[in-house]
């Protein structure tokens, strides 16, 4: 899904609506990243603060949420770590009520980590696995991140139903 293009100063996704600053940011300055995507510059109000960081990454905790370039992918965003621009994962964002985790599962994850769902958004880690003949998409139902789109401040939760797969093929790519 690289793009190889350069990326320029991004702006809140549509995901996270505009809103007051993050607690990470003292202004409204930008971040310039130097991903393997390219080029990423990033307001510091558009940081979104994971305090427990993501699972097996806990050391890494401030990241931006950014637009693929390619329309073939609109659906899709990177979560590009600030501070470790190696780091950076494809998310797929859903809304709070879906057909994927039922909603009653999702609030009951938010009230565990202390988040409120009226500005909630819910976003899916992304894995490419890719065969010499075939690209398989799938998304992690077990794990979702949580954010509250009005404090940017979220975190990966492990979901106690097991129902929810933790590769669920993503279908149409």
């Amino acid at each position: 899904m690289a793009t190889g293009h350069q990326t320029t100063a991004v702006q809140r996704s549509a995901i996270l609506p505009e809103g007051p600053p993050s607690p990470a940011a003292e202004s409204d300055e930008v971040v310039t990243i130097h991903s393997r995507y390219g080029e990423v510059q990033v307001r510091k109000s558009s940081i979104i603060v994971l305090p427990a960081g993501l699972l097996g990454f806990p050391q890494w905790q401030r990241f931006a949420l950014i637009d693929t370039e390619d329309p073939r992918y609109a659906q899709f965003r990177l979560l590009q770590s600030v501070d470790e621009p190696e780091l950076c994962f494809i998310v797929l964002p859903i809304a709070p009520r879906n057909e994927l985790i039922d909603y009653a599962d999702i609030e009951a994850a938010c009230r565990m980590i202390g988040i409120g769902t009226a500005e909630l958004a819910v976003l899916l880690l992304v894995a490419v696995r890719k065969s010499e003949e075939t690209v398989e998409l799938t998304a992690n139902l077990r794990a979702p991140l949580l954010i509250d789109a009005a404090s940017f401040r979220g975190a990966q939760h492990v979901l106690g139903n097991e129902r929810y797969p933790v590769r669920f093929p993503l279908s149409g790519e």
